[in-house]
């Protein structure tokens, strides 16, 4: 009689359990996500390969195990380079969780429109280019969720006050004074953030690894809750005028509405951290002009110039 040991392995016909969907996405992309779980599964039964079909705003890619939404036109060295310009390999940048390939454009979609929007936003002319890796963050699963979605669990990236005031000065200078921001951001190549979340709940706690023991057990992780004071500031490659752009593309979403909560937390996180000496009502008035900036992006005139001009230019900052 033969040993049990010797006869070969079953194969489990068994359907897998579908890979786990973070609750914080909002519902049309969890339904795509568990959708393409379980097509994976039974791909994976039947041993056959499976690709997951693109979707016109957000596909999702198959990275180390697990499913992570992305931006689509995002090529292979684009990520490379970002990875390499990020301050830790390529983890997430909020909490410091192993890398999951992860990665989100803080400005995408208005590939067409970068030209015009640089020059209304007093970037120069052709000087915002969305491709660049300082439009890249590498976030976690949990974390891509709440970016890309507009609610009680929202968080911005907000930069010192000194950088935020530079870049209003920079705005709003007049058409022969507006300097390229590929000179504003020569010398510097990473920049201090502090995650400020947009409303006080508890949908806003955010649960991080210690950065001493970034792939330990459940002792090493922490949890901060409003205002994420005890989080800390994050060291990124991320450009400012990118983290705050996007803030001002989220307020007008929702009718350029600045919540309180928001101001409040910028400015806790400045007194625990960084007291430089700006007084509450600087910061809140730093805060509130970037918002008034948003409406006078809009108004202001896009600069009609010939070809010829264009060439003499040059193309984008990276």
């Amino acid at each position: 009689m033969s040993h049990p040991s010797s006869h070969p392995p079953r194969r489990d016909n068994k359907r897998r359990k579908p890979l786990p969907v973070p609750r914080s996405l909002s519902e049309p992309i969890r339904s795509q996500m568990l959708t393409y779980a379980n097509r994976l599964s039974d791909a994976r039964r039947a041993q056959t390969p499976y690709k997951p079909p693109r979707i016109p705003c957000i596909e999702f890619v198959y990275y180390w195990g697990r499913w992570s939404p992305t931006q689509p036109h995002i090529a292979p060295a684009a990520l490379k380079r970002a990875r390499l310009a990020a301050p830790n390999g390529g983890r997430c940048a909020i909490t410091n969780g192993r890398r999951t390939g992860a990665v989100a454009r803080l400005l995408a979609g208005l590939e067409h429109a970068e030209p015009d929007l640089a020059w209304t936003r007093g970037m120069g002319w052709q000087y915002l280019d969305f491709a660049c890796p300082s439009n890249m963050i590498f976030l976690d699963f949990e974390m891509l969720g709440r970016f890309h979605t507009l609610g009680s669990h929202t968080f911005f990236l907000l930069p010192e006050p000194h950088i935020m005031d530079a870049l209003l000065k920079m705005w709003t200078k007049s058409e022969k004074e507006v300097q390229e921001l590929s000179k504003f951001f020569q010398d510097q190549k990473t920049f201090k953030y502090y995650i400020v979340p947009e409303q006080r709940g508890l949908t806003s706690n955010l649960v991080c690894l210690s950065t001493r023991h970034p792939k330990s057990s459940r002792s090493a992780r922490t949890v901060h809750a409003y205002p994420l004071t005890t989080l800390g500031p994050i060291r990124s490659h991320v450009k400012p005028h990118f983290a705050l752009c996007r803030m001002c593309t989220f307020l007008t979403a929702r009718g350029n509405f600045l919540s309180d909560c928001l101001k409040e937390a910028y400015r806790a996180a400045l007194d625990m951290h960084d007291p430089t000496g700006w007084s509450k009502y600087d910061t809140d008035r730093l805060v509130d002009d970037v918002k008034e900036m948003e409406h006078h992006w809009r108004e202001r005139q896009v600069r009609l110039k010939s070809l010829e001009e264009h060439k003499v230019e040059g193309s984008g900052v990276h």
